[in-house]
């Protein structure tokens, strides 16, 4: 985190737009991961901004990634998947890509969060296939483990709204 502030620094003083988002898009997946959700979500979204006018698609995809797990976690379910959703949007013409695989599975947690299960692994399942696709083929672990996720949440959710055991 030290050393993604201090090329936050260096890269405002240097007027240098691509090392600033990198920067911030480091310090968002820091905060995401040491819980400190709302930091995480602000530099996530300034990252986002900085890509998106530099014309990264990958980079703004990536940061919409990290912006929608941290608006998941913090329960703004329509925040989370409208980023999700503009994250898939923009790794959708480049096809079978990493940053298309982790698009999708970022989606399918977010629908899955917001309740809507069939969505949800719909969206897994083109996460794992896209892996597949990918050149060298990409590993297909954590949308298959989201899978398992959605499917056990999808089972509790029945249970508790049924009362009866699915």
């Amino acid at each position: 985190r030290g050393l993604a502030q201090s090329v936050l620094l260096a890269a405002k003083a240097g007027a240098d737009p691509r090392a600033e988002a990198l920067s911030l898009a480091c310090l968002a997946h820091c905060d995401r991961v040491a819980q400190r959700l709302r930091r995480a979500t602000e530099a996530s979204r300034r990252a986002a901004e900085i890509f998106r006018r530099i014309g990264d698609n990958a980079g703004e995809s990536a940061s919409l990634n990290t912006f929608a797990h941290a608006t998941m976690l913090l329960g703004q379910t329509d925040e989370s998947l409208e980023a999700a959703l503009l994250s898939v949007q923009l790794c959708g013409v480049d096809g079978a890509t990493a940053s298309a695989v982790l698009a999708f599975n970022c989606l399918g947690m977010s629908y899955c969060w917001s309740g809507m299960f069939d969505k949800a692994a719909a969206s897994l399942e083109t996460a794992v296939l896209l892996a597949a696709r990918c050149e060298p083929p990409m590993s297909a672990y954590q949308p298959k483990l989201n899978q398992l996720f959605v499917e056990s949440m999808r089972l509790a959710n029945e249970r508790y709204q049924t009362t009866a055991m699915p």
